[in-house]
């Protein structure tokens, strides 16, 4: 979503490091040649959902059923202990402007046009979560909120 892609291409080229830009469709013919895939998060539920820019679902999917493992790299930042789970997590449309412009939808007809912003990964999709702190299964990201934040955080299996 809005070109984020090309800032994180701009910034690793920065750093030296290798670039190719492809779409976000394309990323399953390029899995065969990585090792791992790695992704941010926007936020990070206490079971371990990881709430991100829509694609990083069915990357990780695909990545899954490739034995690709995933790992996000987020800062503790990220992580919200007042969502237990991924799927309470109201995600953000955006305008269909981005998606379709005034003169297509004229061709097109009368059509609905859905533009989420992020989308849920959940816990069985991630390998690992990596922060400042450390790198932790997600399933073992809701002790990591628990010594940042206190004790009362609790996990949607423990009601």
């Amino acid at each position: 979503p809005r070109k984020q892609g090309h800032i994180t291409a701009r910034q690793l080229r920065e750093m030296g490091v290798p670039v190719t830009l492809i779409v976000d469709g394309a990323a399953g013919r390029y899995l065969d040649d990585a090792d791992h895939v790695i992704v941010g998060a926007d936020s990070i539920a206490a079971d371990g959902s990881v709430i991100n820019k829509i694609g990083t679902r069915s990357l990780a999917v695909t990545a899954r059923e490739r034995d690709t493992p995933i790992v996000v790299a987020a800062q503790t930042i990220k992580l919200d202990p007042a969502t237990l789970s991924g799927h309470t997590v109201e995600i953000e449309m955006r305008a269909e402007e981005e998606v379709i412009g005034e003169d297509e939808r004229d061709s097109i007809g009368e059509i609905t046009v859905e533009n989420p912003a992020f989308d849920v990964t959940p816990p069985r999709y991630v390998d690992a979560i990596v922060t400042e702190r450390g790198q932790f299964p997600p399933e073992s990201i809701v002790t990591l909120m628990r010594e940042l934040f206190g004790e009362q955080i609790r996990t949607p299996w423990e009601d």
